[in-house]
């Protein structure tokens, strides 16, 4: 034991240990052990909602996911879909849906419009045609695993918690960009999933996200126009606090969507979501970067330690206890979150997305130019 206290990394490893284990075990704690919630409210009960999507050359994915959401079973709502700027042939796909669903509306943005505001100014447009005081976000290339989405995500609403935080997991594919997908939107999930229901709410995701409208306009993106992206996180960032937000993760609550299939085209996308995060409260970015540095040190401090003792029952240990506790919080909402098939490579999948993938996106994020969605 003596030798053990004369290496110079034991001491600040057993800090790092309880740091991680603070994260793992209390803050992911939170998804991990949420009970299940199957409590439904009647039918009288409900808010009346309109769903807005935002389509620019979705024809396809209108055609074939739009029915799954008109078809919902909900007392009262209706789909608003804003053709943005598109060139194919969505909106003669919506105009030929309306003939058939009284509770579609539609918007159309032409392309003449000069806008660089991303999807901003179509959601806000869509939000003014909005009829009913709840609004749910998604998007075209999403569709509900059940016909009570609408259900899930709106029996959480009261005008003290306008805001509800919902999932949306990629479909499942073969090959490594897929798995590496899945790792990272379940990674993504974990923490702001986590941290709303620790009372921490820092962002949301466009493709599954209600509010209320007039929160909304309270504060629209006032303050936000200048950045081409950010509908979706930035402004949950902006207005969530404990007190107005709670989050879903009842299966039927999820909407599924199409992932991409080439590498540059996720690149892309991944570039503009991390850049948003620069664009966070400080608060959430310190917590958020304190998560991801406590690992990178965990493993630096145990490398230095085994070096010194590599045959030390006690540090092995410790790696033990903390791969054990991560194997099993991350495990456990994996399950929760349909995403079971990544609980075998939870170990060698975090070490590639903390030590590599994040400090390579993250510089590269800081430092390009921004894009239009």
């Amino acid at each position: 034991m003596n030798e053990l206290f004369n290496n110079i990394f034991f001491i600040p490893l057993i800090v790092a240990l309880i740091i991680q284990l603070a994260f793992i075990l209390v803050l992911y704690g939170h998804l991990a052990f949420r009970r299940k919630n199957n409590f439904m409210p009647a039918d009288h009960e409900f808010v009346p909602v309109s769903v807005v999507i935002v389509a620019r050359n979705e024809a396809d994915n209108l055609y074939e996911h739009l029915p799954k959401i008109l078809k919902q079973d909900y007392p009262e709502f209706e789909v608003i879909v804003v053709d943005d700027q598109s060139n194919d042939e969505t909106l003669d796909v919506l105009k030929a849906f309306k003939k058939h669903y009284s509770n579609l509306q539609i918007v159309y943005i032409g392309q003449e419009v000069n806008e660089r505001t991303g999807k901003k100014l179509a959601i806000t447009l869509g939000i003014k045609k909005a009829r009913h005081p709840l609004i749910l976000l998604t998007d075209a290339d999403c569709y509900p695993l059940s016909d009570k989405w609408i259900r899930y995500m709106a029996r959480n609403y009261s005008p003290a918690r306008p805001i509800v935080i919902g999932f949306s997991p990629y479909e499942k594919k073969k090959g490594f960009l897929n798995y590496f997908i899945q790792y990272d939107t379940f990674n993504t999930a974990l923490n702001y999933l986590s941290f709303a229901f620790a009372g921490m709410p820092y962002m949301g995701v466009g493709r599954n996200l209600m509010y209320s409208r007039s929160l909304f306009f309270q504060h629209a993106f006032s303050g936000q126009l200048h950045i081409p992206y950010g509908d979706d996180d930035l402004f949950v960032n902006k207005i969530a606090l404990s007190s107005n937000t709670t989050a879903e993760i009842h299966p039927d609550s999820f909407m599924v969507s199409k992932p991409h299939h080439k590498f540059i085209k996720w690149y892309r996308q991944k570039r503009r979501h991390l850049k948003t995060g620069n664009e966070y409260k400080f608060s959430h970015r310190f917590w958020l970067g304190f998560s991801w540095f406590s690992y990178p040190l965990f493993v630096l401090l145990f490398t230095g330690a085994i070096l010194q003792n590599p045959y030390s029952y006690i540090i092995w240990g410790i790696l033990a206890a903390r791969y054990f506790a991560m194997w099993l919080i991350y495990s456990i909402s994996a399950i929760k979150l349909n995403s079971a098939r990544l609980i075998w490579t939870f170990p060698i999948m975090e070490a590639i997305y903390n030590l590599l993938y994040l400090p390579v996106m993250g510089l590269i994020s800081r430092f390009s130019a921004k894009n239009r969605w």
